[in-house]
């Protein structure tokens, strides 16, 4: 069984309920307060407005959060040994880093 992370839970979350309106939901809250710890800066009212806007915020918050040097040495690994390069936005993106390996190492969703 693969381990699901709290970040792949609200984004399944998210895409399931795209489109729909009305306030977000506890996860969602929950999430985008953890997120906004992580990077230094507070939520505006917008953010937590609508389940749109949290989930907009969810999005702009995860692109700020840097990969990990593990995650950084394993894509290193990966791209010599399939002798490509890794993508600029990879090393400035954690969620950005998770798809590129997911998608090079054959466990894409």
């Amino acid at each position: 069984m693969v381990p699901v992370s709290l970040n792949d839970s609200v984004v399944k979350q998210t895409k399931e309920w795209q489109g729909k309106s009305g306030k977000p939901t506890q996860k969602q809250l929950d999430y985008l307060k953890k997120l906004a710890k992580t990077v230094g800066v507070a939520l505006s009212e917008d953010d937590v407005s609508s389940f749109e806007s949290a989930s907009a915020a969810i999005d702009r918050l995860q692109k700020q959060i840097k990969p990990t040097e593990k995650q950084i040495a394993f894509a290193r690994k990966i791209a010599e040994s399939k002798g490509i390069e890794i993508p600029p936005e990879a090393l400035e993106s954690k969620s950005a880093m998770s798809k590129w390996l997911d998608r090079e190492t054959g466990n894409e969703k």
